[in-house]
C-alpha cells in the first residue's frame, strides 16, 4: 500500500488529505471540453468524468457531482456515479431521505472502499479497489501530477539529548531520486505528531539539507520516536528528552561586610553589606544587623530590613547605629540573614574626659632687627590645648618693658596675638623676647641696631674712550659706589672744558655700585687735550681725554650682526674652587636651541648677539652686546633649592679691533651684573611658576670690564671644560673665530637683602659664584660667528 489509514492520527487529517487530493485533481484537469473516455474534469453539464453544475441522467454523468441533484432527496455533493435512485458512492451532503450518512467512504451501500478510479487507466489515486481496504495510491508510479519525482528522507543528526524546555534539532537530508521536477511538504513528526514542516522544490537528482525544530516543555521527558516525512518516504529515528531540574529555594548569603573596626562609645557608625539570592527561586528575608552584647555567641539583633531578591540578584544593605546604649569593651557584631551571617569586631572607648583651659605658646615670629626708634613686634601663635573654652591675658616683655593682650579661644582653637613695644635712642643691642600666658612661657632673641650711616658716593675707575674726532661722542666711565649704609640718590655730573656735557641721576642701595658712562657729542673746532671730571655729591673722579681735529672719512663702514654659539662659550667665575661655569645654549643662525644647554642650567631665551660696524679704515669695530639671562637652579643653598638668574647689561659701547687679512679679533666691553633670586622651597615648581623674588631690586655684582682676543689663552684647573689649556682661535674660513679673556676681576654681590631675618643673599651669591675672584680666577670663552664683508 502507498498509504496506510492507519497512520492517520483521527478523522480530521483524512477529511484535510481527501480535501488536498480534491484540490490536486481540480489543479490537474484540463480547462475545456474533453474525450468522453477523458480521465480529466469537465465543469460544463454536459458530460465528462467530473461536473460541477446539476447533472443529469446520462450514462456519461460525471464520477463527481457538485449540484443540488435532480431531486429534493439527493446530496448537494455527489462523489459517486449512481443514478437518481441509487446511492452515491461518496456523499458530502446532509443525507437523503433514506437516511444515508451525510460522509460515506464507502463505494456501494455498505463497501469500506472508496475508488476514484476504475481500473489501471483510472486516475493516480486509488481509495480502496479491493472493497475491504483503505488503499491511499492505487497508481504505480505516484503522482500523475508529478510523474518520476520521488523525495527520499535522511536523517542525518539531532541535538538529542534535550532538558525539557529547550529546542530539539533534526537535521536531514531530503533527495529527489526520481527524475522529474517536484514540490512537496516534508513534516518533522514526534510520537506521530506533527510538529515542524517545510516545502520545497527539487529537480530530478536534486537534494537539499533542511533542519526541524521542536519546541519541548514541561511533560515530554522520555526517549521519543521522531519522523521525517516526504510525500512517499520517511526516516525515522529515537531522542531523548531530560526532566528539568527542580528549582532551590531562596538562599541570602551575606558578604563584604564593612564596619569601621574602632568607635567611641555614642558615636553612630555606619555597617553595610553585599546580600546575594543564589537560590532558583525568588524570596523575601530579613537582613539584620546584631551585637554580641553578652559574649554567649548569639548576636542581638539592633537593627533590621526586609529585602526581596530575585534569582541571581543582589543588593548592599546599609545601617545607620548608634552605640551610646553599649558599654566601652570589644564586640563581635555581624550581618544575618535566614541562610548566612557575616561577622567582625569592633572596639568601643570610652568618651574621653574634658579638660580645662590650657593656653600654649607655640611659635614666636618677629620682625627683627629693627632700627632704633623702630617698633619691635612680636607674633605668638597662642593654642588653647584643652577641651573647655578659656580666657587668659597674654603678656610681651622685653627691652624692660612689656605689653599684652586678653585672649579668648575655645577648646582645640589657635590664634595669632601681634604684640609690639616701641624702642627709642640708645636701645641698640640683642635681647630676649618673652610671650607669657597662664600656662606656658616662650622666648626668642632679636636685635635693635644703632641708626646706619648716611649714603657716600664714592667714584673710581674712570676712564673714558678717548682719542675721539671732533664730531664723535666722547665716553667718560666711572664706577659709582655707595659706601654708606643707607640707600641714596645722587646726580653724578661730567665736567670737560669748563663746561658740564652731561648728567645722570643714580640710585644705589647701601654698599652697592654702578658704573655710570656720561658723553660729550663733540663739534668741529672742539679738537684739543683736556681734563675731564666726573663729581658726585660726595667725590670727584678725572681722566685725561683727547679730542683730535676732524679727519677725512673713513672707509665706508659695515654694519654686522653676529652672535656667540654656544658650543664651546662659557663664563665662569671663582676658577679653579667653583665649579658651576654658566653655559649657553647651543645658536645656529641666531636662533637658541636650549634644549642642547648644559646641565644644570634653566633655557635662555635668546643667544648673546653683536650688533655693530666695522670701520675698515682702521680695522675697528664698535656695537652692542645684548646678552641674554644667565638661569640656574641651585639644590644645596641655605635657602634650600633656588632659581637664580643673572642680567648682564652692557655700560656704554663694546668695542675692539678687527683685521681682516690676518682673522685677528679683540673685543672689549664693560658689563653691569643684575641679580634675582626665587626661594622655591624644596619643590620642583617649574620655571614659570617660580612665584615672586626674594631679592632686593638693587641687588647687583660690581660692573665687570673683560677684554677677549683671538690671540690669548690661559690655563684652567676648573672642570669645565675639560681641557687645562682655553686658547683663542683667529677667524677661519667658515667666519667662526674663539675670543678669550685676559685677567678680570669680579666683585662680591651686594644689595641684595636677607631672607628670614639671618640669611644673607649676598652671601648666597658669593658662594654659589666663588666670588669676590681676582685676576686669573675668572674665565670667559666666546665661540663668534663673524662676516663683516656680508654685513652679518
Amino acid at each position: 500500500m502507498g498509504f496506510d489509514k492507519g497512520t492517520i492520527p483521527n478523522a480530521t487529517v483524512v477529511t484535510v488529505s481527501l480535501l488536498a487530493v480534491v484540490g490536486l485533481l481540480l489543479a490537474g484537469a484540463t480547462p475545456a471540453a474533453a474525450q468522453s473516455d477523458d480521465p480529466g474534469f469537465a465543469f460544463d453539464d454536459d458530460g465528462g468524468d467530473f461536473g460541477f453544475n446539476s447533472g443529469d441522467d446520462d450514462s456519461d454523468s460525471p464520477g463527481f457531482d457538485f449540484g443540488g441533484g435532480d431531486d429534493a432527496g439527493e446530496p448537494g455533493f455527489s462523489f459517486g456515479g449512481g443514478d437518481d435512485t441509487g446511492g452515491p458512492g461518496f456523499d458530502f451532503g446532509g443525507g437523503d431521505d433514506a437516511g444515508e450518512p451525510g460522509f460515506d467512504f464507502g463505494d456501494g451501500d455498505d463497501g469500506p472502499g472508496f475508488d476514484f478510479g476504475d481500473g489501471d487507466d483510472s486516475p493516480g489515486f486509488d481509495f480502496g479497489d479491493d472493497g475491504d481496504e483503505p488503499d491511499f495510491g492505487g497508481g504505480d508510479d505516484g503522482d500523475d501530477d508529478q510523474p518520476n519525482v520521488t523525495f527520499v528522507p535522511t536523517i542525518t543528526g539531532t541535538n538529542s539529548p534535550v532538558t525539557e524546555g529547550e529546542t530539539l534539532t533534526v537535521d536531514a537530508t531530503i533527495e529527489n531520486v526520481g527524475t522529474g521536477d517536484g514540490f512537496q511538504t516534508v513534516t518533522l513528526t514526534v510520537d506521530g505528531q506533527v510538529e515542524d514542516s517545510t516545502q520545497f522544490t527539487l529537480s530530478g537528482g536534486e537534494s537539499t539539507d533542511v533542519t526541524f525544530e521542536w519546541q519541548t516543555t514541561a511533560g515530554d521527558a522520555g526517549d521519543r520516536t521522531v519522523s521525517v516525512n516526504t510525500a512517499t518516504q520517511d526516516a525515522q529515528t529515537t531522542v531523548t528528552v531530560d526532566s528539568a531540574p527542580s528549582a532551590d529555594p531562596a538562599n541570602f548569603q551575606v558578604s563584604n561586610l564593612q564596619a569601621p573596626s574602632d568607635a567611641t562609645v555614642g558615636d553612630t557608625i555606619t555597617v553595610s553589606a553585599d546580600v546575594e539570592n543564589t537560590g532558583d527561586q525568588q524570596g523575601t528575608q530579613t537582613v539584620a544587623f546584631g551585637v554580641d552584647t553578652d559574649d554567649d555567641g548569639t548576636l542581638e539583633t539592633l537593627a533590621s530590613k526586609d529585602e526581596t531578591l530575585a534569582s541571581g540578584a543582589s543588593t548592599t544593605v546599609t545601617f545607620d547605629v548608634n552605640t551610646g546604649a553599649l558599654s566601652a569593651g570589644t564586640y563581635t557584631h555581624g550581618v544575618s540573614t535566614a541562610n548566612d551571617t557575616a561577622t567582625a569586631q569592633i572596639t568601643l572607648t570610652a568618651p574621653p574626659v574634658e579638660q580645662p583651659p590650657n593656653f600654649q605658646v607655640q611659635t614666636l615670629d618677629t620682625n627683627s632687627p629693627v632700627t632704633e626708634g623702630e617698633t619691635l613686634t612680636v607674633d605668638a601663635t597662642v593654642a588653647n590645648t584643652g577641651d573647655r573654652e578659656g580666657t587668659q591675658t597674654v603678656t610681651l616683655s622685653v627691652l624692660g618693658t612689656s605689653a599684652d593682650q586678653q585672649v579668648t579661644l575655645a577648646g582645640g582653637a589657635s590664634q595669632i596675638v601681634t604684640l609690639s613695644v616701641a624702642t627709642e635712642t640708645g636701645d641698640a643691642g640683642q635681647y630676649s623676647a618673652s610671650v607669657t600666658t597662664e600656662n606656658d612661657t616662650a622666648s626668642t632673641s632679636v636685635q635693635v641696631n644703632a641708626p646706619d650711616a648716611p649714603a657716600n658716593f664714592q667714584l673710581s675707575g674712570t676712564n673714558s674712550n678717548s682719542p675721539v674726532n671732533e664730531t664723535e661722542t666722547l665716553d667718560v666711565t666711572t664706577t659709582v659706589q655707595n659706601t654708606g649704609q643707607q640707600q641714596g640718590s645722587q646726580t653724578v655730573t661730567l665736567d670737560v672744558a669748563g663746561a658740564q656735557r652731561d648728567s645722570q641721576t643714580v640710585q644705589l642701595a647701601a654698599g652697592t655700585s654702578q658704573d655710570v658712562t656720561l658723553s660729550w657729542t663733540t663739534q668741529s673746532g672742539d679738537a684739543g687735550d683736556y681734563t675731564a671730571t666726573v663729581a658726585s655729591a660726595n667725590d670727584t673722579g678725572t681722566t685725561s681725554v683727547t679730542v683730535n681735529a676732524e679727519s677725512e672719512p673713513p672707509a665706508e663702514p659695515i654694519p654686522f650682526t653676529s652672535y656667540v654659539r654656544g658650543d664651546e662659550s662659557y663664563l665662569h667665575t671663582g676658577t679653579p674652587n667653583n665649579s658651576r661655569p654658566i653655559t649657553y645654549p647651543s645658536c645656529r643662525d641666531g636662533q637658541p636651541q636650549p634644549a642642547e644647554q648644559k646641565p644644570d642650567y634653566l633655557p635662555t631665551p635668546d643667544c648673546i648677539t653683536v650688533d655693530g660696524t666695522l670701520f675698515p679704515s682702521n680695522n675697528t669695530w664698535e656695537g652692542d652686546i645684548d646678552f641674554p639671562p644667565a638661569r640656574d637652579s641651585v639644590n644645596d643653598t641655605a635657602l634650600g633649592t633656588i632659581y637664580f638668574e643673572a642680567n648682564f647689561t652692557q655700560v656704554g659701547e663694546a668695542g675692539g679691533t678687527f683685521n681682516r687679512d690676518t682673522g685677528e679679533i679683540t673685543l672689549n666691553a664693560t658689563i653691569d651684573i643684575g641679580v634675582t633670586i626665587w626661594n622655591i622651597d624644596n619643590a620642583q615648581v617649574g620655571w614659570e611658576n617660580r612665584g615672586d623674588p626674594v631679592s632686593q631690586p638693587s641687588c647687583t655684582i660690581p660692573s665687570v670690564s673683560i677684554s677677549l682676543s683671538t690671540e690669548k689663552s690661559f690655563q684652567t684647573g676648573s672642570p669645565f671644560p675639560s681641557t687645562s689649556t682655553v686658547s683663542g682661535e683667529r677667524l677661519d674660513d667658515n667666519n667662526v673665530a674663539k675670543l678669550v679673556s685676559d685677567d678680570f676681576d669680579v666683585g662680591s654681590a651686594n644689595g641684595c637683602g636677607q631672607v628670614y631675618g639671618y640669611i644673607s643673599l649676598d652671601n648666597q651669591i658669593n658662594a654659589e659664584q666663588g666670588i669676590p675672584a681676582g685676576p686669573g680666577d675668572n674665565e670667559v670663552a666666546y665661540d663668534i660667528e663673524f662676516n663683516p664683508e656680508s654685513g652679518n
